[in-house]
């Protein structure tokens, strides 16, 4: 993968991104020389600022003061005004990194800029990983009070540039909510469902499936052009956006800590600009502008943008690239995006599909051999939910606090920093076992205690848990979910999760409910022995031992001297903030798995079946 960034603008010029042959190609619109971008374009890959997106009539009101801006677009404000960030030459040095290599780009915009009030120090930082992954981040301070909203505008086309439209693109927006417009664009401050109209992206879904159609939202804009409210955590690095395109195979996933992402889908290209060889076309981009919400400065009831002296304005995000496999891509090519039927071969998925549900973002550690075999030799399909967002547990994060520069191994900045770091290592490390989708829920990290009825009844939002459990659960159409086994003297979060988990599958039709799994790492020569939890009849398993049982000593290939224990090794090395945690881990030898009582016979077939090819497979 290869990016290339210009300092006039902060302007990504070129992305070149790899698809499922190998082949490199150009997804991002732009131009090949500077002269291009300084005639004007519609910012093509640039950074945008002061503030992005729209401000209503050019104005607005901070401290009691009135600030009357640059109306560029109609009667409003539009990112940062007639020279905003984008058109600005920025300060730029190289950063090189461990499995990493950048640009940081500073600028200094002066009080009064455009009309904002304050002297703003920007820094933008552009960082491109091993793991195909580019990372930008932002900070600025002030020396008086303002407004400060930083995005992205890079238009992808993940087939690549000049090859065809975006609108066979699949996008699926980790949002339950979007901001309506009004004609002028501008949001009428009303926070409403995407539920039942063209905006409910919350599951894979053509980018032109419906963006003619006779919504008025759609048709103010000409098709999409709005802000959709993320469900994470605003401040803390979650999902907000995953793009397929098919034929290609190539993959984006976003993630942010903003609490907002603007979906455009190129309605105003038409033709007139060309660059690289080709014209840009109608709906020939999108963009996935993270962000605050447009016009939050005189939207009281939106996420605050305000800016004061001695505050830092910070915010990430990722896109992530990748490519799917071969039978996805032709299931995705298919003239409907109904996910059909999976061949079944005794009743389990011919690719099977397993939901790993845990508390924190390391526990795949217990059976990750097993994960890794499903994954890579099965070619079965693997998401994991993480339901606590890791701020907890610091005191194991102290060997990694030079890792990472930062004071992770104690409160109160353990509870800033832990949770995006651990998303980081949660993500790393999936790539090694093959993680499909990673859904977190960002549930407070309470203290590590025994009692789950406290995590429960007051720590977790158990209902919304189980809630939005079942919901990945009716989408994802499982084979199995694994959970750690809840034994008596493993931690409240880690029963808690196995108990929803359970809740969750037992609210589905009997027909649908997938097997469930309890999980638990042993060293070969113990007895380990679980019948379930006395106060949760629901954790009760069918035999007191364990029915299947994955040898982490087993050879990974015939005649390898490598055996499965490399790949948790592997995986814990990922997870730098357990360190201390994970001592044991690699001291285990075999994975062992319950069969709950809430399994029928249906269900505890296709569990035996999933072991049995993994039985078979093995050398």
């Amino acid at each position: 993968m290869e990016v290339r960034i210009t300092n006039y603008g902060g302007i990504i010029t070129h992305l070149f991104v790899p698809d499922a042959h190998g082949e490199l190609a150009d997804i991002a619109l732009g131009f090949d020389s500077i002269e291009e971008y300084t005639r004007g374009h519609p910012y093509f890959g640039a950074i945008i600022g002061r503030y992005a997106n729209r401000i209503a009539q050019g104005r607005f009101e901070l401290d009691g003061e009135t600030y009357e801006l640059a109306t560029n677009d109609g009667a409003n404000h539009l990112h940062g005004g007639e020279r905003g960030f984008d058109k600005v030459l920025w300060d730029a040095s190289s950063v090189e990194r461990e499995r990493e290599r950048g640009l940081v780009l500073t600028y200094t915009s002066l009080d009064g800029e455009e009309g904002y009030p304050g002297t703003v120090e920007a820094r933008v930082i552009y960082l491109l990983t091993d793991d195909n992954e580019l990372v930008i981040s932002y900070r600025a301070t002030t020396d008086r009070p303002t407004h400060i909203n930083l995005t992205q505008h890079t238009y992808f086309n993940l087939a690549g540039i000049g090859r065809r439209d975006i609108l066979e693109h699949r996008i699926a927006i980790d949002a339950r909510a979007f901001t309506p417009i009004d004609r002028t664009m501008i949001p009428t401050g009303e926070i409403a469902s995407v539920e039942g109209t063209p905006f409910d992206f919350t599951e894979l879904r053509p980018i032109g499936e419906r963006i003619d159609g006779d919504d008025e939202q759609v048709a103010l804009a000409g098709g999409y052009d709005h802000n959709f409210v993320l469900d994470g955590a605003s401040g803390l690095l979650h999902r907000a956006a995953r793009v397929v395109e098919p034929e290609s195979g190539r993959t984006m996933t976003v993630y942010t800590t903003a609490p907002g992402m603007q979906f455009y889908s190129g309605n105003r290209l038409d033709g007139s600009l060309a660059g690289k060889g080709m014209t840009f076309e109608r709906r020939t981009g999108f963009c996935l502008e993270t962000q605050h919400f447009p016009d939050s400065p005189n939207q009281p009831s939106f996420p605050s943008t305000v800016l004061r002296p001695g505050e830092t304005y910070e915010s990430r995000t990722i896109f992530a690239f990748d490519v799917v496999r071969a039978l996805l891509i032709a299931l995705l090519a298919g003239s409907s995006w109904a996910q059909p039927a999976m061949a079944q071969t005794d009743g389990l998925n011919e690719r099977p599909r397993i939901l790993s549900v845990q508390a924190h973002h390391d526990d795949e550690v217990m059976y990750a051999a097993t994960l890794y075999a499903i994954s890579k030799h099965l070619d079965g399909e693997v998401d994991v939910v993480v339901i606590t967002d890791g701020s907890g547990g610091y005191d194991y994060a102290m060997l990694a606090e030079p890792i990472y520069d930062r004071p992770i191994a104690a409160e109160p900045e353990a509870r800033t920093y832990l949770p995006a770091v651990r998303k980081q290592e949660m993500l790393r490390g999936g790539k090694i076992i093959g993680l499909r989708n990673v859904f977190f829920l960002d549930e407070f990290d309470h203290m590590y205690l025994l009692d789950a009825d406290t995590v429960l009844q007051h720590v977790w939002d158990s209902a919304d848990v189980t809630r939005r459990l079942a919901e990945i659960l009716a989408k994802g159409r499982y084979d199995a979910v694994f959970t750690l086994l809840p034994t008596e003297d493993t931690h409240g979060h880690h029963k808690s999760a196995s108990i929803l988990a359970l809740r969750a599958v037992e609210q589905m039709e009997p027909t649908d409910r997938p097997a469930v799994l309890g999980g638990l790492a042993g060293k070969a020569n113990e007895t380990l022995t679980f019948t379930g939890l006395e106060a949760y009849p629901l954790t009760r398993t069918r035999d007191a031992a364990p029915q299947f049982t994955f040898d982490r000593r087993s050879p990974l290939e015939v005649d390898s001297l490598l055996t499965y224990q490399i790949i948790v090794n592997w995986l814990i090395a990922e997870h730098k903030s357990q360190g201390t945690l994970q001592l044991l881990v690699n001291e285990w030898d075999l994975e062992h798995f319950w069969l709950y009582d809430l399994n029928d016979s249906a269900a505890s077939h296709r569990a035996e079946e999933l072991f049995r090819r993994l039985a078979e497979w093995r050398p």
